[in-house]
Parts: structure tokens; C-alpha cells; sequence
């Protein structure tokens, strides 16, 4: 029997990306693998090309889905996003949610019966296993698996920014705050060029906006510092991509970011340009001529590898018998 991953986001983020890669490494393992997501979306295209069973469902919320997870009959749902893991809860069927944000978890009788039910929550970082416990989620039903991924390949884009942020443009991502601090060191006669390469609604001064990017590999080996100004993030994919290729990394102290960077890179308050400023302006000052110390690390413990090892781990417990 299978073991059927459901997301019912019709975008192209990090959740479906990292669902992606999940789905790849345990197909190459041998582990049965089906996945369940908008039909015509970029998740969809993506595993349709490289012939991993998908199952076509309505985006969203919709009810018309718990019933074809019931006939696809798999040993183990493993939901990926809030919507699916309602709709798996519903379905009655074993779940496993892979939780990939530190959102604050609801009081809502919905909220408390939804999280009730699954029989183990994958957190991606211990940051969110945090917010799980404090939304009253027992410790023993959750289990850490950071995100992974691989060093991004690319020669340097001709179009790289100095200094670069990937991301979508929307508030909680916090480009308003790097656009203030940009803006701050700029008028203290600094000539900046900073970048960010997402798409979404907010157009923050400043900044040269570099759309939705498939090759950020190029960009990061055009680039001569990371920003990442979050005011919230489960773990921060766009870090480890930037610490594989050896970038220096300046970003926020929130969610899960501080696991990835360690002592290999400065961390800054959330909402705070003036910190934020100050980090860039001394990182700019004395940018290493080698890789950070912490590039080894993060590919060694947040590779794709380690997340298929630990996401087989946590399915294998979740069913009592190995997967």
C-alpha cells in the first residue's frame, strides 16, 4: 500500500518545492509513493515529469477531496498543508502533517479537534516543535526533520545583485525592513545594489526586484552576501541554499533560522533596520574571501538526504512498522 502526501496549494513556494524533493528521494529509496495535489499546478507538472504517481484534487479546502483520498486506500496520509491536513483529519484515515510554519496554532474547536487527531506531526525545525507544544500538541506525537535540499548549480547570472534576498515580496518576508535599511546606509554614502528574486503583492523602495527566478544557483554565485529579513519562518530554505554555496549570511533571529546559521553567520532582531544596517554595513566591510565554516554542516545535516532519512523514520513510527 501507499503512502499518499496530499498539498492543496495550487503555488509554486517552498513547501511545494520541499514536497518535491521529499517525494523524489523516497520514490529512489523503494518506498511507495503517490502525491495528491492541484491538478495543472507547477507541483503537478513537476512530478508528472519525472513519472511519480500523482493524484489530481481541487485547490484548497475543497470536501470533494476526502473522498477520493478514501478510495485511493493508502497506509498513511501525510499532509503538507493547513487546508490538507483538515481534509485528511476528516477522511479518517492514519495522518502524519508535515508542519512546515511557526504560525501560532488556533484555539478554535476546530483548531483543537484538527490537531487531535494526527498521529504524528513532523516539525521542521524545533522552533515549530515549540509552537506545536505551546499550541498544546504532546510532545510525543512530534518529531524534527529539517528541511533539505541540494547545493544549487549555476554560473554567475549577469544580473546578480550585491547583496541578495530570495523570497516572496509579502509582509511577513520583512523587504520593507531591508528596504529601510538600505535606504539608512545609502544616505550614509553607500552604493548599494540589493536584489530580491520572488514574486507577490508588495513593491518595497529601493530594492531591484528580480521576479520569480528558476535560477537561483546563478544568482547566488553572482552574489557577494545573503540577506534574509524575515519576521517569521518555520526553518528558511532560501539560508541553507545560500550557506551550501558558501555565501556570508545575514538574516533575522526568528523560527528556525537560528538552527540553520549557528555561529556561521549574524543574526539581527526581526523589525529592526537599524540592526539590520548595521550588519549588512559590517559584513560589506570585511566580506571572507572563503567559505563560511558552517557550509559543510548544512550540507551534511539539512541535504535531502537527511530529510528522506527522517521523514521514513517518522512515517515508520507513525505506523509501527518500518517504511
Amino acid at each position: 500500500m501507499t503512502i499518499l502526501h496530499v498539498d492543496t496549494d495550487p503555488g509554486w513556494r517552498g513547501g511545494q518545492q520541499l514536497l518535491l524533493r521529499l517525494a523524489c528521494g523516497l520514490v529512489a529509496d523503494g518506498v511507495p509513493t503517490q502525491v495528491a495535489c492541484p491538478r495543472g499546478g507547477r507541483l503537478h507538472r513537476e512530478l508528472v515529469a519525472r513519472k511519480i504517481d500523482v493524484l489530481g484534487i481541487p485547490a484548497g479546502a475543497s470536501l470533494r477531496t476526502i473522498p477520493q483520498l478514501r478510495r485511493a486506500a493508502p497506509r498513511l496520509l501525510v499532509a503538507h498543508t493547513s487546508h490538507a491536513h483538515g481534509l485528511c483529519a476528516m477522511s479518517g484515515l492514519p495522518v502524519v502533517v508535515h508542519r512546515w510554519v511557526d504560525a501560532p496554532l488556533s484555539a478554535t474547536p476546530w483548531s483543537r479537534w484538527k490537531y487531535a487527531r494526527p498521529v504524528r506531526f513532523v516539525a521542521c525545525s524545533h522552533a515549530v516543535k515549540g509552537v506545536l507544544e505551546a499550541g498544546g500538541v504532546e510532545s510525543d506525537r512530534i518529531c524534527v526533520v529539517h528541511g533539505g535540499t541540494e547545493p544549487l548549480d549555476g554560473q554567475a547570472a549577469a544580473d546578480a545583485p550585491e547583496v541578495l534576498a530570495v523570497g516572496a515580496l509579502v509582509h511577513h518576508k520583512g523587504h520593507d525592513v531591508l528596504a529601510e535599511a538600505v535606504r539608512r546606509l545609502r544616505g550614509q554614502g553607500r552604493s548599494l545594489d540589493v536584489g530580491v528574486a520572488g514574486e507577490g503583492p508588495l513593491r518595497p523602495p529601493g530594492l531591484r526586484l528580480l521576479g520569480q527566478r528558476d535560477d537561483i544557483g546563478a544568482l547566488l554565485a553572482g552574489a557577494r552576501i545573503f540577506v534574509h529579513p524575515s519576521r517569521s519562518e518555520g526553518l528558511g530554505m532560501a539560508v541553507v541554499e545560500a550557506m551550501m554555496a558558501g555565501l556570508p549570511v545575514v538574516a533575522s533571529r526568528v523560527g528556525g533560522i537560528p538552527e540553520i546559521v549557528g555561529d556561521d553567520g549574524i543574526l539581527v532582531e526581526p523589525d529592526s533596520p537599524g540592526a539590520l544596517a548595521h550588519a549588512l554595513a559590517t559584513v560589506l566591510d570585511h566580506v571572507p574571501t572563503h567559505p563560511p565554516a558552517g557550509q559543510h554542516r548544512v550540507r551534511r545535516d539539512f541535504s535531502t538526504h537527511a530529510m528522506v532519512t527522517g521523514a521514513r523514520a517518522a512515517y515508520s513510527m507513525a505506523l509501527a512498522r518500518p517504511v
